[in-house]
């Protein structure tokens, strides 16, 4: 994906986000990504905000 086809570069009408541009480069899904989040959450407590903070930037 070239950055100019996203929101992100030259074109503020595009509806690609940053979680698109990330998961385009992965080997898996956004979907994996979002419940091994949420596992490390429920493993995790005290990080348990910061980890929703990442979740909210990745899936907007």
């Amino acid at each position: 994906m070239c950055h100019n086809e996203c929101s992100y570069g030259d074109n503020p009408n595009s509806t690609c986000t940053s979680g698109d541009i990330i998961f385009d480069q992965l080997p898996y899904t956004a979907d994996a990504t979002y419940n091994r989040l949420n596992e490390l959450k429920e493993e995790n407590p005290n990080l348990a905000g910061k980890i929703e903070d990442i979740k909210d930037n990745i899936f907007e």
